[in-house]
Order: structure tokens, then sequence, then C-alpha cells
């Protein structure tokens, strides 16, 4: 049989399949809803969709040049999020896999997103003054204070339930990254 040159070939392994992928109508009116409710979750998930990066991953990405290299308008995905009940959040020197570490270059439009990202959280830090969390994360509370594991889950599953896409979690938008680019042509 005539096999898809993109695709390696193993004769045992199961036919591919597009595990939690969606289209990208669908995706994209998710994504507008949770615009339209200014969601906190809503830069998260498009940084999410975009390099199809897990959760771990995207709530990681930190203010400083080894992880959000505005200068060289790169971003390094080096560490993952963890937070500990006593400790509270922190990044782990090291991604899921050893393929896990990589890093993407930042389109205009994605260079502009992080800047607006950025001057956010500035205009926040005065707004709350010395109240304000000053931790090194990009992605949280308009206070500073980083977002908690399994409240990015839960809160992204509750708002999709409510935008009538209940079986939608936010490791589907990894799946549909893969799935976009790969009928893109891509490996």
């Amino acid at each position: 049989p005539a096999t898809d040159a993109r695709r390696p070939t193993n004769p045992t392994a199961p036919p591919a399949r597009t595990v939690g992928a969606t289209d990208l109508g669908r995706i994209e009116e998710s994504f507008r809803f949770l615009e339209s409710t200014d969601d906190p979750l809503t830069d998260m998930v498009k940084t999410a969709l975009y390099y199809g990066l897990r959760r771990s991953e995207v709530m990681a990405i930190s203010l400083n040049k080894d992880s959000l290299d505005m200068e060289n308008r790169i971003i390094h995905i080096r560490n993952t999020y963890i937070s500990i009940e006593d400790e509270g959040a922190m990044l782990k020197d090291a991604t899921k896999s050893e393929d896990g570490t990589r890093n993407y270059e930042l389109s205009d439009d994605m260079y502009e997103f992080f800047e607006s990202i950025i001057r956010k959280k500035e205009e926040n830090k005065k707004f709350f003054g010395n109240t304000y969390h000053d931790s090194e994360f990009l992605f949280t509370w308009a206070d500073g204070v980083p977002f908690r594991h399994d409240y990015v889950s839960k809160h992204f599953e509750k708002k999709m339930a409510e935008f009538g896409n209940p079986d939608f979690t936010l490791h589907n938008l990894r799946h549909s990254c893969a799935t976009f680019l790969y009928k893109e042509g891509l490996n």
C-alpha cells in the first residue's frame, strides 16, 4: 500500500488519528467567546494554541530573557511550571521530555501580542502599587499572582462548557495545533 511520505511507516502502529483536535472555525469561535467575556485566561489560551504548548509550558513563560527574549524575538521553552502547596508557583528546569526543549521565533503579530501583555502587566503594577505580586511569570492575575494549575484547567473546561463545547480541554489546543501544522504539510 502507498504511504504518506510525511509520516514514518510502522506496520505495528495504529493508524494516525487526530485525538482531541477540532476544526479551526470552532477554535476561533471558542477563542472569541473567551475574549468577549474578558476572561483572564484569554492570552494564555492564545499562546498555547499558537505554539501547541502544554499547560505547564505556557504557564512557565516568564519575563526573563531565558524564556521570553523580546530583544531577539524568540520564545524559549525550557521550563515547566509547578506549584508546591507551601512554596507556591515555581519553575522546574526541565520539560516533560528531552524533545520538549525548543525555541520559537516570534512573528510580528506574536511580538506585538507579547508587548501588549507586558504593557498590561506594567499598568497593573502601577495600579496595584505595593500590593502587586511581582512574580516572574507572564500569565498571572491582574495583581501579579500566578494562576494555579488546577484553576487553569478547571476554569477553561467550565468556559468551554458554557460555550457549548464541554469536551474541549486545554490539551486539545496542543493536538489541534499539531493537526493544523500536519495539514499544512509539516512533520
